[in-house]
């Protein structure tokens, strides 16, 4: 079936930064467990998931390359 298919893969990344993008200032609202209720905005969600994979990123420079050349 022609034109059903995407032309890239559907990333949770790429979803949350198109909503940064077109509707940055909208409001994220979530409740946990104990009906604490958290706020936030798409671009705050956005720029905070990029400085985690940022971070995530220079740990994996830091430990697991060194743990996987000793392993060889």
């Amino acid at each position: 079936m022609l034109g059903l298919m995407q032309d890239a893969p559907l990333l949770t990344s790429q979803t949350l930064a198109y909503a940064a993008r077109v509707f940055p200032d909208a409001e994220i609202v979530t409740a946990d467990n104990g009906g604490i209720v958290h706020r936030t905005t798409y671009r705050a969600a956005d720029a905070r998931a990029r400085r985690l994979a940022a971070s995530l990123k220079q740990l994996e420079r830091i430990w697991i390359i060194p743990v996987h050349s000793r392993m060889q």
